[in-house]
């Protein structure tokens, strides 16, 4: 039975089987809700029930053609070196950043301190942004059908309040620029200062394609976070900033999620970068995800602009199938993207506005929230209101 509420066994049970009371004493704590995976597996450990310690990317070996799943296309791919760190041109930029990263941990931990102090008992909300990006962040205002539901107070808000969605305490905002740490400080926003942006410098402009400029990084350092706060013991909720918020997911998700460690929607392809995709991801806290995230942080130096094409690759790699994985439902869970879209408008929980053109395509579904009538607007902030694109089609 996978409801919350019912036991495995009874601890009697363990009497009639004749285990020995030491055994009984270890086995006591697991006796508790399916859903508690946590517990369970820091209990056992790693190597108690099969599993090693994170992959170092030596151990990984994600370019070996004889370890690895064949597929058509979108794989990661390095002939001479079955590590792939030979053909990783970002590897030592990578380097770089992780050490600055690591070297910034102070001014992180104010901002864990006082979102713990809440309790663990919501999942937090990560997201990370730089300054060319800030206009989808502030366009994530979670609406029903055309009215748009409060995320920030209401005097900031681009519409009413018809129902309410609080995230501003259980969201941490991860920039990478002193810009738009301002600009999410003043919308009442949990927003770690980017003092490690002092050694390591980030691009601050949209191209409006994935993994270009300084997208990867950005990619990166949501990653960090969410392995550190993973590993404080919090289930997290890791998106992109184009994400749109028709209803709240998250007691949906706290439902589903019960036997489960990494839920995300459904990249519609059966090659390298798929099934999962990555612009939304749910994160249980417990070993075997503590194990597959670290393993992922310590292979960005290989991913190249692709971060779902290392995500998956790492989700069908042999030491990760006690990993579960599954998919979240199409019809909650859904992309902005031809004809798909409008069969799953109404149903939807959340929505990912997907490829290029996001502000052009939002406007078309009436899901552009931030315009001249929100009071957090500024021309400074919407790259399509620039001289350039007027009565031309924003790439933005």
């Amino acid at each position: 039975h996978d409801g919350p509420s019912r036991h495995i066994l009874s601890p009697g049970i363990y009497h009639l089987f004749g285990l020995p009371a030491q055994v009984i004493r270890t086995l006591q704590p697991l006796i508790n809700e399916r859903g508690k995976d946590a517990e369970r597996m820091d209990i056992w450990g790693y190597k108690s029930v099969g599993l090693v310690k994170p992959l170092t990317i030596q151990e990984a070996r994600m370019c070996d053609p004889k370890s690895r799943i064949v597929l058509e296309k979108g794989m990661m791919d390095c002939p001479e070196d079955p590590t792939c760190i030979k053909c990783a041109e970002d590897a030592q930029q990578t380097y770089s950043l992780m050490r600055a990263w690591n070297e910034s941990r102070q001014s992180r931990d104010f901002v864990y301190e006082r979102i713990l102090s809440i309790g663990k008992s919501e999942e937090i909300i990560v997201m990370a942004v730089n300054s060319g990006m800030l206009h989808l962040w502030l366009n994530w205002v979670p609406h029903r059908s055309s009215h748009f539901f409060v995320i920030l107070r209401t005097s900031q808000v681009c519409g009413c309040d018809e129902k309410k969605i609080e995230v501003r305490r259980n969201t941490i905002m991860v920039p990478t620029d002193y810009k738009s740490h301002k600009i999410i400080s003043e919308s009442g926003f949990n927003s770690i200062e980017p003092t490690w942006t002092k050694i390591f410098h980030v691009n601050p402009k949209y191209t409006g394609k994935a993994g270009r400029g300084g997208h990867a990084w950005i990619n990166n350092v949501h990653l960090y976070t969410i392995v550190e706060l993973v590993d404080l013991g919090c289930n997290i909720i890791a998106q992109d900033v184009d994400m749109i918020w028709q209803h709240d997911p998250r007691s949906w998700l706290r439902h589903t999620s019960s036997g489960r460690d990494i839920l995300t929607p459904l990249a519609p392809r059966w090659d390298g970068m798929g099934p999962a995709n990555t612009g939304f991801m749910y994160f249980k806290s417990n070993m075997r995800v503590r194990w597959f995230l670290k393993t992922l942080m310590n292979l960005t130096p290989i991913k190249g602009s692709s971060d779902q094409c290392l995500f998956n690759a790492l989700l069908k790699h042999q030491k990760f199938r006690q990993v579960h994985f599954e998919i979240l439902p199409t019809s909650l869970f859904t992309m902005m993207a031809g004809n798909q879209f409008s069969k799953t408008r109404e149903t939807a929980l959340v929505v990912h506005v997907i490829s290029v053109r996001k502000t052009k395509r939002m406007k078309e579904h009436s899901l552009h929230f931030f315009n001249s009538s929100c009071k957090l607007y500024s021309k400074e902030l919407d790259p399509c209101s620039h001289i350039k694109f007027v009565g031309k089609d924003c790439p933005l």
